[in-house]
């Protein structure tokens, strides 16, 4: 920005300095513009702040984990075979040791032979390492790699996956402000007068309604004690209508009949 306006320069490089070898003003419908046409987004918002990437926490740890996978792979090809040891004189013409099914080792009285097998704790110990910078790495992505295992009450599931999904939620808010900004942006450069509007989906986690809930909300409707259009709402709430509005054209078209209706 030179004296408020949006001014372009093409630097080149002349021996051992920089000059400017060309330089021009950007315009839009002949006007010139008094602000750079670009959006910076983070995530965090839409300055030229320098932010840590949402995972990048994970990924340091995913780097351990690639590193003692390693580890792991190395130690059971080495461990893998057993080795076979020998304690004792050998008879002078056995300088080389053949193993084999029809191969004779012949050796002094008190000699002893055998293999020498794996049987510490050491491999044991990596795959546990293993284990825990995979349960990191499920924590630091907030169980978008993995499921709870577990039961788990509605309320607490909600709550749980509402503080998981606070990151995405950010993100996506603050994605929502970045595309707001390009749209207006394109609006007044393509001389359009109109107040622009965005949002995006920020359901990231299915949560259908429970049975119990269902089941308690036909109850209320057959009763009388909440509307059609209530009920409606709710079921569009817990995901199981799309849409209301074509939910009560659907509605309308069909015969009025009496059902039982038993919900599992």
């Amino acid at each position: 920005m030179i004296d408020g306006v949006y001014t372009v320069r093409v630097w080149e490089q002349d021996r051992k300095e920089w000059i400017v070898t060309e330089e021009y003003e950007p315009q839009s419908r002949g006007q010139k513009l008094d602000d750079i046409p670009f959006v910076f987004v983070n995530t965090k918002n839409t300055t030229p702040l320098v932010t840590d990437p949402i995972l990048f926490n994970m990924s340091q740890i995913n780097i351990g984990h690639y590193r003692t996978n390693v580890d792991v792979e190395h130690a059971a090809h080495f461990t893998a075979l057993p080795q076979p040891y020998l304690s004792g004189d050998l008879q002078e013409s056995q300088n080389n040791l053949p193993i084999g099914t029809y191969e004779v080792w012949q050796l002094t009285e008190g000699s002893t032979v055998g293999y020498l097998e794996f049987g510490g704790a050491g491999i044991t110990s990596l795959q546990e390492i293993l284990a825990h910078k995979e349960e990191q790495m499920v924590d630091i992505g907030s169980r978008l790699l993995s499921g709870k295992k577990g039961v788990e009450s509605v309320e607490a599931l909600q709550i749980r996956q509402g503080s998981e999904m606070s990151t995405l939620i950010q993100l996506a808010t603050v994605l929502d402000s970045a595309i707001i900004q390009i749209l207006e942006k394109y609006y007044e450069w393509m001389g359009i007068t109109a107040e622009v509007e965005f949002e995006m989906n920020k359901d990231f986690v299915p949560s259908k309604m429970p049975p119990d809930e269902l089941r308690a909300l036909l109850e209320a409707v057959v009763a009388g004690k909440i509307s059609n259009e209530t009920f409606l709402d709710n079921l569009h709430a817990g995901e199981i209508v799309d849409d209301v509005e074509e939910e009560q054209v659907r509605l309308s078209g069909q015969p009025e009949v009496e059902t039982e209706i038993e919900i599992d």
